[in-house]
């Protein structure tokens, strides 16, 4: 078995591209290939040499042995490695999810603070509106004084009618303001 360069996944000589990645695994399983061609080569060597009569023990020995254990060991290994992977790709993925998670929570952030902004500006424009309605609303009543037919000075029951109307009006202007202010905070809540 020879290993992927790019993953670090298994394959074996036969394979042409990794089955995890892709990468193109010929020129790997033909480097691999060849050097297990030497290494044979070389063992059968020595193996044939009439000096190295403990390397012909030694392989006597391995041939009576199972090899199978040590596939079996390396079998289990691989099957931790491969559940390891999977544990860190299940971690990155709820990572990416809480970077995804957190960023919206900044948009969110970000969106109420050009809300609050944007109602202060709306405040001051209605409270600037307001003034002027009112200016114009006394110039109306000064251009309909001078206007009005002979000019008597008005009694003091007609001062405190108009002044009452007029604070009237103004209470009811402030109270509807405070009715929009207040629901806009509700909105912001």
């Amino acid at each position: 078995m020879v290993f992927c360069g790019n993953c670090g996944k298994r394959f074996l000589y036969k394979e042409k591209f990794c089955t995890s990645c892709g990468t193109e695994l010929e020129k790997i399983s033909e480097i691999a290939r060849e050097v297990g061609e030497i290494i044979k080569n070389e063992y059968r060597k020595q193996l044939s040499n009439p000096e190295h009569k403990e390397i012909k023990a030694e392989v006597a020995e391995s041939k009576n042995k199972p090899v199978q254990t040590a596939s079996n060991e390396l079998q289990s290994y691989w099957q931790i490695i491969d559940s390891l992977r999977a544990e860190l790709i299940q971690y990155k993925s709820k990572l990416d999810a809480m970077t995804a998670e957190r960023s919206r929570q900044d948009n969110v952030d970000l969106l109420r603070q050009e809300v609050i902004q944007y109602k202060s500006k709306l405040d001051t424009m209605t409270a600037e509106r307001s003034k002027q309605d009112n200016v114009d609303l006394l110039k109306r009543e000064i251009a309909e004084f001078k206007n009005s037919g002979p000019r008597t000075l008005p009694s003091g029951d007609d001062v405190n009618k108009r002044i009452i109307h007029s604070l009237g009006t103004d209470i009811e202007k402030l109270r509807k303001n405070l009715e929009l202010v207040m629901v806009e905070a509700e909105k912001l809540q």
